[in-house]
């Protein structure tokens, strides 16, 4: 079970995406990097990021007035 695959099982695709084509390919991105990170400091940036773009599409979710 990939990373990307946990991210999506949390957010699925019942309603109109609000993530851009390239929110999403930075997203899968970071799954990648993420999965293969050594260095701790690293993998807390990569964390903290994925979990910034996350929860931008879950105010946007939760507020139809904001837009991708």
């Amino acid at each position: 079970m990939t990373n990307a695959f946990l991210i999506f099982k949390y957010f699925p695709r019942t309603r109109k995406t609000t993530m851009t084509p390239d929110e999403r390919e930075r997203m899968n991105a970071l799954c990648e990097l993420i999965e293969k990170e050594q260095d701790h400091e690293k993998f807390v940036k990569l964390v903290q990021e994925l979990n910034n773009l996350l929860e931008n599409k879950e105010q946007r979710l939760e507020d139809p007035s904001k837009k991708a």
